[in-house]
């Protein structure tokens, strides 16, 4: 595998998975919306970009759990922004 992608992927993990932690807590203590959503559109950035990194990675046993890793990270993400997301009215 190479480093530099592995860097790169483990570092975008690690901001995605605060921006995430980040949420939680601010949602719990009661942040705005407003608030919240930039910070969910900064994840969507964030998830968008892991997925194109672990896309390029080669096919073996690390890269398939890396995969993983990220469709994980993007559906938690996605059950966030249904969260976040205002009510529909029918």
């Amino acid at each position: 595998m190479d480093t530099n992608l592995a860097t790169e992927i483990a570092r975008i993990e690690a901001a995605l998975r605060n921006t995430l932690d980040d949420i939680h807590l601010r949602t719990a203590a009661g942040a705005g919306r407003e608030h919240t959503r930039t910070l969910v559109t900064h994840a969507r950035a964030l998830a968008e970009r892991l997925q194109r990194s672990v896309d390029r990675l080669d096919d073996d046993d690390d890269a398939e759990g890396m995969r993983r890793m990220a469709a994980y990270l993007a559906a938690h993400l996605t059950v966030l922004e249904r969260e976040d997301a205002p009510p529909a009215f029918h």
